[in-house]
């Protein structure tokens, strides 16, 4: 039984405090610092060198009700980005920023986006 079916609860998206209604489950990814694998006689370690980093990134999907401005999430910058997840951790990103195209299925009243930012932290209740 996977953990999210077993703790229950929803999650809570927010941007700068202004809680927002989701759908479905968001896809998030933590950033950071990326090392270089070595090969060796004793199997594979990683090396001290850092050889790149990534942003975090977290790509929901909003229900388009009626008080919902595309426009203004579209020019979201360096926003605080919280997602409370039903384990009970939050992943926040700091100074985050709208990082694609906004598309709107009309049909289904669903907003997909998209927003990045620095490494993001996980914090647990």
């Amino acid at each position: 039984m996977d953990e999210f079916d077993v703790v229950g609860g929803e999650y809570e998206f927010k941007i700068n405090g202004f809680l927002y209604n989701l759908k479905g489950h968001p896809n998030i990814e933590y950033g950071g610092k990326h090392y270089e694998p070595i090969i060796g006689p004793g199997g594979v370690h990683l090396a001290d060198k850092c050889v790149g980093e990534s942003p975090s990134k977290i790509s929901l999907t909003l229900v388009d009700l009626s008080a919902l401005d595309i426009v203004d999430l579209q020019q979201t910058r360096n926003a605080t980005i919280t997602l409370k997840k039903p384990n009970g951790k939050t992943f926040v990103m700091k100074n985050a920023s709208c990082s694609a195209p906004i598309t709107e299925n009309c049909e289904d009243g669903e907003v997909a986006v998209e927003f990045s930012a620095g490494p993001a932290d996980d914090q647990k209740s």
